[in-house]
């Protein structure tokens, strides 16, 4: 496992590739900062609320604009608060051990990310298991409304090695399939980054969230990230994860600003992009984290996947339905 670049870095050489292999793209300076626009919108605190910053990422311009504001420092952000909160114990990193030895039963370590983009939680992740120097290969989900990511991913990959990452489509308004049920429960951990927020105004996102995680295994962990401001965020999402099982292991709040770790490695792509973006690349977070944990007593029952038709009243069969049932 490692990456072989610095995440800015990283950032500016996908972007550029993405830039020169559709040569069109560069005559459509006033499309690219209009992405830039967008995606700005969509993280600010009122969209949020009203789920009004909508941003299309089957739109290779809208995915250039996040790669080039918002991957690096959402990477470094998932690295840090990972890192907090799985060596902040009074007896060493025993949630870290605990999530090694789910690992090591599969000799990788399976990572379920809702809504998690072009793989940012799975770059973040992969530079925590390297500062405590963890060795297992990734075999990652990731959940998202647009599976189109995967071909960001395919750029992203270049730098780093031992991470297999499938994307499958999820859509919080629609009832979970076998395929989102199987990455569930073959998780030994979730990462749910900057995801929250963004869908917490649906109507439908808290039965979806508790209907999701009610799969996974006891034992297993999640990680959450989001914005410090703009809400009780995180108190609806410890309530609802609460519902189907977990628990917080340990959580903290912080402003952090990662400028430090910027560095520019090839000057004439980085002025490039910056006078064509005309715009610069978020460098300071204000976010909660979290980790939680699955009761491994918890007795929640796991819900069916799909709906199913009700039969004459006095003649219904009673099924014993399991995990293992539904994804035989």
């Amino acid at each position: 496992m490692g990456i072989h670049v610095s995440i800015h870095a990283i950032s500016e050489q996908v972007v550029y590739t993405i830039l020169m292999e559709n040569a069109q793209l560069w005559s459509k300076k006033k499309s690219l900062r209009q992405a830039v626009d967008k995606v700005h919108n969509a993280y600010s605190g009122r969209s949020l609320s009203t789920v009004g910053g909508h941003v299309a990422y089957d739109d290779v311009l809208n995915q250039a604009a996040y790669m080039y504001l918002y991957f690096p420092n959402h990477c470094q952000a998932t690295n840090y608060g990972l890192s907090v909160l799985f060596n902040h114990s009074l007896f060493g990193n025993v949630h870290l051990d605990s999530l090694l030895s789910l690992a090591s039963k599969t000799r990788a370590l399976n990572v379920c990310s809702i809504g998690g983009g072009p793989g940012t939680d799975i770059i973040g992740l992969t530079m925590m298991l390297e500062r405590f120097n963890v060795r297992y290969p990734i075999s990652a989900s990731v959940l998202d409304h647009y599976p189109q990511w995967c071909g960001m991913w395919g750029k992203i990959k270049q730098h780093i090695v031992n991470c297999a990452v499938n994307f499958v489509k999820y859509e919080v308004k629609d009832d979970i399939e076998r395929k989102h049920i199987s990455a569930v429960v073959n998780a030994h951990i979730f990462t749910f980054i900057k995801f929250i927020s963004a869908v917490r105004a649906l109507p439908e996102s808290r039965l979806a969230i508790k209907t999701l995680l009610t799969w996974a295994m006891p034992g297993t962990y999640l990680f959450y990230a989001d914005n410090r401001d703009g809400g009780q965020t995180i108190a609806f999402f410890k309530a609802v994860a609460g519902e189907a099982g977990f628990y917080s292991v340990s959580e903290f709040t912080d402003a952090v600003s990662f400028s430090h770790n910027f560095t520019v490695q090839d000057q004439m792509i980085h002025c490039i992009l910056k006078n064509l973006f005309q715009s610069r690349s978020q460098k300071l977070i204000k976010m909660n984290f979290m980790l939680m944990k699955k009761r491994v007593e918890t007795t929640v029952a796991a819900p069916v996947a799909r709906r199913r038709r009700r039969g004459r009243r006095g003649k219904r069969k009673k099924k014993s339905l399991n995990n293992a049932a539904l994804l035989a």
